[in-house]
């Protein structure tokens, strides 16, 4: 009976979803020696944060990064993915090659919302090749590409994705990349223009306003609260029933011989 127990329990360990991934979860280590050599595994994974490196800072001081040919295998993985919500690759060392592997295996995307490619080294050929596949994309909503090497031709293509009506880009954080201000600070009005309310919707939602007489619904719910509810009737007893006696019962559990 135990060992049919486990067996089940067992059967059941597939289904289980892990929701916040890291290297350690994705990649085996076979040599213990933090090369995670092993092929990647993104089942039941819904956020990946690879941000961290390939080991931890006590016995890696300085981290070690990963690079363009483990991140273009992961893009391999990446293609039809169905569940991978959120993937963190900031702070390592991948390039262009790695952005355009990324935008490749991404062109379908039905899944990941949000994509934080900051602090590596990026520049404007990698930028084009995302904004090229996100442009049209109906499900990425956030992009971090800041503190890369981004010039003046990658950020106008970031912000030609940000303002494509096609795109269902809402934040790009760009900062921190060598191209002209006046880029960053329109991809910020952007970010603005997205998370507030503009105020020609203000605007609209005022003049809807006009013309409609609250106080008339205030009227009517005090009303509504004043109604009482009906008296019960108040009918004469019958006469010929003041003065009766109950009548006996019969005793049913009694049988008459």
């Amino acid at each position: 009976m135990r060992s049919a127990t486990l067996l089940a329990l067992a059967a059941l360990l597939p289904c289980v979803v892990t929701r916040w991934c890291q290297l350690e979860t994705v990649k085996t280590d076979p040599d213990r020696d933090f090369t995670f050599a092993g092929p990647w595994r993104l089942e039941g994974c819904t956020t990946l944060e690879l941000d961290h490196g390939k080991c931890d800072e006590d016995d890696c001081p300085h981290r070690i990064g990963l690079v363009d040919e483990e991140i273009i295998e992961l893009a391999d993985a990446l293609h039809g993915n169905t569940i991978l919500t959120a993937l963190s690759l900031a702070a390592n060392k991948i390039t262009d090659d790695s952005a355009k592997a990324l935008a490749e295996a991404l062109r379908d995307n039905e899944a990941l919302n949000e994509l934080n490619l900051a602090n590596n080294q990026i520049g404007d050929e990698g930028a084009v090749a995302l904004a090229e596949v996100f442009a049209t994309n109906q499900v990425l909503t956030q992009l971090n590409i800041e503190y890369n090497q981004l010039g003046d031709e990658g950020g106008r293509a970031i912000l030609d994705l940000h303002r494509s009506n096609m795109s269902a880009m809402e934040i790009v954080y760009i900062e921190g990349n060598d191209m002209a201000p006046w880029i960053v600070e329109e991809v910020k009005k952007e970010n603005r223009l997205n998370t507030e309310i503009p105020p020609e919707a203000m605007k609209m939602v005022e003049e809807s306003r006009q013309g409609i007489d609250f106080t008339s619904f205030e009227k009517a719910a005090e009303m509504e609260r004043n109604v009482k509810a009906p008296k019960p009737l108040d009918l004469p007893f019958p006469e010929e029933l003041r003065d009766s006696k109950p009548q006996p019962q019969p005793d049913l559990d009694k049988k008459e011989l």
